[in-house]
């Protein structure tokens, strides 16, 4: 097999994320590759990129370019969504409603003995 039998070009502004080798990167539109972080959950680690993160070319050498550190998750109690019950119940109740005067419209339309214009 050659190089060129697996070669892939990625179009600019694509993401690639390379699961075996635990980098992340970016396709500029000037051709170069900006690295990116990976986190991967299934070893609790973040690869993190050089500071100076964009690069001419991935190779061989790119992932002993990346720093491993753990993956802490945050561990602070979730903010409540707003509460909008209230809100919920005006509105439904509103086109229940609108619903039901439409209904008894329409009844009397139809109603027998009365003439339909």
């Amino acid at each position: 097999m050659r190089h060129a039998d697996v070669a892939v070009d990625f179009p600019p502004n694509s993401r690639v994320m390379d699961g075996v080798h635990k980098i992340e990167y970016q396709m500029q539109p000037d051709g170069k590759i900006k690295l990116l972080p990976l986190a991967d959950v299934g070893t609790h680690m973040l690869h993190m990129p050089p500071q100076k993160n964009i690069v001419a070319a991935v190779d061989a050498n790119t992932p002993s370019m990346y720093t491993k550190q753990p993956l802490v998750l945050a561990t602070h109690p979730l903010t409540r969504a707003p509460n909008h019950g209230r809100r919920a119940i005006y509105i439904v109740a509103s086109l229940l409603i609108v619903a039901a005067a439409v209904v008894v419209v329409m009844v009397r339309r139809r109603a027998p003995g009365r003439r339909q214009t």
